[in-house]
């Protein structure tokens, strides 16, 4: 499956889902819908040595980051609480659906923090050869004066992560014929897993 069915198959699910009432949110099941999906795929491009591991999962002496998957070297078992030890994690993944938005400075301070968070990783987990960032879309600025989202996550993410951005954003409101994928982005993730 490409992007282009990935995200059909998350445009359609989503479309059967209610209009939350005013002041609620259905961010958090759509950020795991996209996530089940975006996993489902993924998991025939890991070497079979590994598992890929949908989150929420905890790392041992990490325990205050959640992070939305893995790449680890063994199964827990399946009444075990989801906390691996570091030396089992090959890879950890933060996953967006729609990117990190905001103000500037709210902005900035999001991707520092998954920075810092990958970076910390990466020091703990001895085995850990690759830090991802995937969303399924990022917003490009309309104006200049807008805050340059997909940019700042560049800059930012770029020297301590694998960054995946699938499309450009919106996605939500268009046929899926319409959506712009980013080049190259789904190609370097794929082969980067397999490279694992």
């Amino acid at each position: 499956m490409q992007p282009t069915g990935i995200l059909s198959r998350f445009l359609k699910t989503k479309e059967r889902l209610d209009r939350p009432p005013p002041g609620k949110s259905n961010y958090g099941y759509t950020g795991h819908l996209f996530a089940t999906i975006l996993f489902e795929e993924l998991g025939r491009h890991i070497p079979r040595r590994y598992t890929l591991v949908r989150g929420p999962l905890w790392v041992h002496g990490l325990e205050w980051v959640e992070w939305d998957g893995a790449v680890t070297k063994s199964v827990l078992p399946d009444n075990s609480v989801a906390l691996y030890e570091p030396e089992d994690i090959i890879a950890l993944f933060e996953i967006k659906t729609r990117g990190v938005y905001g103000g500037e400075k709210e902005v900035t301070k999001a991707l520092n923090n998954i920075a810092e968070n990958f970076r910390d990783a990466r020091k703990h987990c001895q085995n850990c050869r690759q830090c991802i960032y995937v969303t399924l879309q990022e917003r490009k600025p309309k104006r200049e004066t807008s805050v340059p989202y997909y940019q700042r996550t560049k800059d930012i993410l770029e020297p301590v992560c694998l960054i995946a951005v699938l499309f450009e954003s919106p996605v939500d409101n268009k046929p899926v014929s319409q959506a712009k994928p980013c080049p190259g982005e789904w190609k370097r993730l794929i082969e980067t897993l397999q490279a694992l």
